[in-house]
């Protein structure tokens, strides 16, 4: 079994109260993704989950599960997503994630921006894309 798993039990542990356990800063999906990883050293998931379970790979220092979501989404960044895998980011704070999407925008700037879905993004991050070119 991976150290990581014996350190996630532990935290789980000492959280329980009365048989139950409650994680509400992620979804049940996205959890079982990453005891899965911790069993297996697998994850596939789609660049939007990958953001969530970076996020949770931070909290728990898993490194390499956190390098995983990272190529999941600098593979899997095309127009039409780049601007709400963005948003999803900005939401969670996850700058590595925020800069790859950015540098994509960038990027391909011309071809994002005539996208219906550069619209979902809102006008703080137009403008920090705007200044960055």
């Amino acid at each position: 079994m991976n150290v990581h798993v014996y350190v996630l039990l532990i935290y789980i542990q000492q959280e329980a109260t009365d048989n139950v356990i409650t994680i509400d800063y992620t979804s049940y999906d996205v959890f079982l993704v990453l005891l899965g990883f911790l069993y297996s050293d697998v994850a596939e998931v789609s660049p939007e989950m990958a953001i969530d379970l970076y996020s949770l790979a931070d909290i728990y220092a898993l490194a390499g599960l956190a390098k995983r979501c990272i190529e999941i989404v600098r593979t899997k960044l095309t127009v039409k997503n780049a601007p709400n895998l963005l948003n999803i980011a900005n939401h969670h704070g996850v700058e590595a994630m925020i800069n790859l999407c950015k540098r994509f925008i960038i990027r391909n700037f011309e071809v994002v921006t005539k996208s219906e879905e550069f619209a979902v993004l809102g006008r703080d991050l137009i403008l920090e894309i705007l200044k960055s070119r």
